[in-house]
């Protein structure tokens, strides 16, 4: 049965006492605090097993929690952090995982779901410090690397997650096929890269790790300065995460265009053009209608050399071209 203490960060009392009601009932102890100064100094005294924490707080809101408890310098600042927030929009979810948040819901919740949610956070946290314990009892090597061992045995994201939890900086380095690259970690914070002895972004680094499923890794500790501005391993594998995703996306090409060639016909008295041009049909397909059907007023119909039927009172200035791409139209004598 779980047990330990989960702190709740609420400022609405009747959902602090729904969740409080609901944790308690699978064996948790809960500890209630209305403002987000009041739920950090608890958090600091207590160092909880996991942190539940609205994000709208009177006070300051819960990414000011959630930001300081990150920055401690003892054990809670690996304490699973659980957002529940009205805001549903894409910008505040990627805020509260910036922060350090583990995971986000929104409101309204199902409060079985928050109680899942706790558990499996916890349980997450008991793997890894458990992970953590047989990564460090490896005696102390002459190079002075902390942490190695091969890709096949452990994947990058669980080691960078456990040095994160611990806040360790030095070098962790990954080798694969005679490629290298690096991540400069400082207490547990990616600061910079290098792939192949060039300087990148630590996310660009980060990525080309990730695609390497055979190779090995090592840590070697050292002090690192830490920049102003952070950001959490976690959030770095959540955006690498999301552009692998979007990277994978294939758009399938249009199929060409099936439309048939309609007839042109061109007319100069409508001030159309006069002939259709030689590039879209042949020269042998071009007869003017007014030169090869003709007859003087007054006379019989007569036809044609070729047997088509004349046709009269055609205007001299009414030119027709026609682009047939079969047999020439039919005659009387065929239709008959």
């Amino acid at each position: 049965m779980p047990s330990g203490v989960v702190l709740v960060i609420e400022d609405e009392e009747y959902v602090a006492d729904l969740l409080a009601t609901a944790i308690r009932e699978v064996g948790y102890e809960v500890i209630y605090c209305a403002t987000a100064e009041a739920g950090l100094s608890t958090a600091c005294t207590l160092e909880p097993e996991c942190i539940v924490c609205d994000v709208g707080l009177p006070d300051h809101d819960g990414y000011w929690v959630a930001r300081n408890v990150r920055t401690q310098p003892s054990r809670v600042s690996v304490t699973p952090f659980l957002f529940l927030s009205a805001l549903d929009d894409q910008q505040s979810r990627l805020e509260g995982f910036h922060v350090g948040a583990d995971v986000y819901m929104t409101k309204p919740f199902r409060v079985t779901e928050v109680v899942a949610q706790i558990g499996a956070l916890v349980q997450m946290a008991s793997r890894l410090r458990q992970r953590r314990d047989s990564l460090m009892s490896i005696p102390a090597s002459v190079d002075q690397t902390a942490i190695e061992g091969d890709l096949s045995q452990m994947s990058i994201a669980t080691v960078l997650t456990v040095l994160e939890m611990e806040r360790r900086s030095g070098v962790f380095e990954v080798i694969s096929k005679k490629r290298r690259a690096q991540l400069d970690i400082a207490e547990g914070c990616i600061v910079q890269g290098t792939v192949g002895g060039t300087r990148v972004s630590a996310l660009a680094a980060l990525r080309t790790m990730l695609a390497w499923k055979v190779g090995r890794f090592a840590f070697v500790p050292g002090n690192r300065p830490v920049p102003p501005e952070r950001k959490s391993i976690a959030a770095y594998l959540l955006e690498a995460t999301r552009l692998e995703d979007e990277s994978a996306r294939v758009e399938l090409p249009m199929p060409p265009s099936r439309r048939r060639q309609e007839p042109r016909i061109a007319t100069t008295a409508l001030g159309g053009p006069s002939s259709i041009p030689d590039d879209v049909a042949p020269p042998s397909s071009r007869a003017p209608l007014g030169e090869l059907l003709r007859r003087q007023p007054g006379a019989a119909p007569r036809r044609a050399a070729d047997g088509a039927l004349a046709i009269s009172d055609v205007p001299p200035s009414l030119e027709l071209s026609f682009d047939f791409e079969a047999a020439p139209p039919p005659t009387l004598r065929s239709l008959a």
